[in-house]
């Protein structure tokens, strides 16, 4: 039979397919529905610090052996907007920080009102992208292509998401490198 530390390990292996499987789904649908305009986002009031709460508390559920997480998320984080689209715009900055990063490297999201705006910040310290890179990645279908990111596995639809959405809601969204390594990058937006 199955030892108990074979099960648990199958068990994380699989929910961690789940959660890639979930993300990729998602993705595929949103991109789609974007393209053909014919997505249809809410303007609800959302307490954003509770969407992202439950995103980071399955992100350390899955990924707290691979990866070490920092979380700072401050209250009274209200925006009008779209909730599910909120929540794809968190999951997929995170997800991607985890997708461009080494075991052990350091994830760091946060999320704050400044006066007018929202800022929500996912750092980590792993590959960072070149100069030439970062005017790309938002594009549809891009991935970079080097050998350290080759092995991830994604739809290059992610960064392009969080471009779109982040646009409808009236905010922007920016790469800069992360010191000493990885990148930070930053949403805003603007209440």
């Amino acid at each position: 039979g199955i030892t108990a530390e074979k099960r648990a390990i199958l068990h994380d292996y699989s929910m961690k397919d789940v959660h890639r499987l979930k993300t990729l789904v998602e993705n595929i649908l949103t991109a789609a529905r974007l393209d053909n305009q014919s997505i249809h986002l809410s303007t609800l009031e959302v307490e954003a610090s509770e969407i992202l709460h439950g995103i980071c508390s399955e992100f350390e559920n899955n990924f707290s052996s691979k990866r070490r997480f920092r979380f700072d998320i401050g209250s009274d984080c209200r925006l009008e907007g779209d909730p599910v689209a909120i929540a794809s715009i968190f999951n997929n900055l995170i997800e991607n920080a985890i997708k461009y990063s080494k075991d052990q490297d350091s994830i760091a999201v946060s999320l704050h009102r400044e006066s007018e705006e929202l800022v929500f910040s996912v750092a980590d310290t792993g590959f960072g992208i070149s100069d030439k890179n970062k005017k790309k990645i938002f594009d549809k279908f891009y991935r970079i292509g080097n050998e350290d990111t080759r092995k991830s596995q994604g739809t290059g639809l992610g960064l392009f998401i969080v471009d779109q959405l982040t646009k409808w809601h009236n905010g922007t969204v920016k790469v800069a490198d992360n010191r000493p390594k990885g990148s930070i990058f930053t949403v805003r937006f603007f209440l």
